[in-house]
């Protein structure tokens, strides 16, 4: 039997909560009905209408109005966890001009639980499955707010970023932090050992548009940074990567984005740990040789 059978015995708790705003979805998820057989019974009750556009607009207004942000918080990018938030923004969040609203996904639910708290927010996070077998669940926070939204856009998170972004528009004394977040959406850190003669090996990337990459390389040389910037040859020319090899610029790279960290900064832990694992490999090598 379909969800249609839900109905039968429940008719007249069904119209009753639908009469009380013409809340389609709500009465959908109570009694487990689909849509299509919600409305055909409500028409054949004579009970069903469409909203008003004015009806429509004050559901969404009441709706916007029982969550609270930090409407203030990319007024000023002042902070190293501001910094850093706006970074996972910039790389891997989205923006849509459709009332204002970006948002951000993430499996590493941990981090964008700690994110929702940065932006001082009450908004739920919505669940989506993984797609295939080796797919994490991935949750997405949704914010509504248009003052935040034009804020981000100010700052350089526009819309079509991916092959359009040209960098944040902040003091550079806020850029280890965003680095650091933009890292941690769309960075990688690689710790392994050559086959041929078992040294230890590093490689940290950066994938975004060629004319970020340019700039953050740019960046990189101007605090001693040595960095190359390469094309992938599965991306559109406009999307470039950058990369760290040297030991010694990898442990500056490591410095300058968790190095003046307290107990407060926002930081993906797994990312971390392949800096930390990447260190004490080298100190092993180096007590192997006392």
């Amino acid at each position: 039997m379909g969800r249609k059978s839900h109905i039968i015995g429940n008719e007249k708790e069904i119209i009753d909560m639908y009469g009380d705003n013409c809340d389609i979805s709500k009465v959908m998820n109570n009694f487990g009905i689909g849509r299509n057989a919600l409305i055909k019974f409500l028409k054949e009750n004579g009970v069903y209408r469409k909203l008003s556009k004015k009806e429509i607009n004050k559901k969404v207004s009441d709706t916007v109005r029982k969550y609270i942000d930090d409407t203030y918080y990319f007024k000023n990018i002042d902070t190293d966890n501001k910094a850093y938030t706006l970074g996972l923004f910039s790389a891997d969040g989205g923006m849509s001009n459709q009332r204002k609203r970006f948002f951000l996904t993430f499996t590493d639910l941990d981090l964008l639980e700690k994110i929702k708290i940065e932006l001082g927010t009450n908004r739920p996070l919505k669940i989506y499955k993984k797609i295939k077998e080796n797919h994490k669940d991935a949750k997405t926070l949704t914010i509504c707010n248009g003052e935040m939204y034009d804020d981000l856009i100010s700052l350089g998170c526009i819309l079509q970023k991916s092959y359009n972004y040209v960098g944040p528009n902040i003091d550079k004394k806020m850029m280890p932090g965003f680095i650091r977040g933009f890292f941690d959406a769309d960075g990688c850190m690689y710790v392994g050992r050559d086959k041929r003669d078992n040294h230890i090996v590093g490689e940290m990337t950066i994938c975004s548009t060629t004319t970020f990459c340019q700039t953050l390389c740019e960046y990189f040389e101007s605090v001693g940074i040595y960095s190359s910037l390469f094309r992938d040859k599965h991306h559109d020319i406009r999307i470039s990567k950058i990369r760290i090899r040297r030991q010694k610029d990898l442990l500056k790279f490591r410095d300058l984005i968790y190095g003046n960290m307290d107990e407060s900064s926002i930081y993906l832990k797994r990312k971390y740990d392949k800096f930390e694992e990447y260190k004490q490999m080298l100190m092993e090598r180096s007590n192997d040789f006392e």
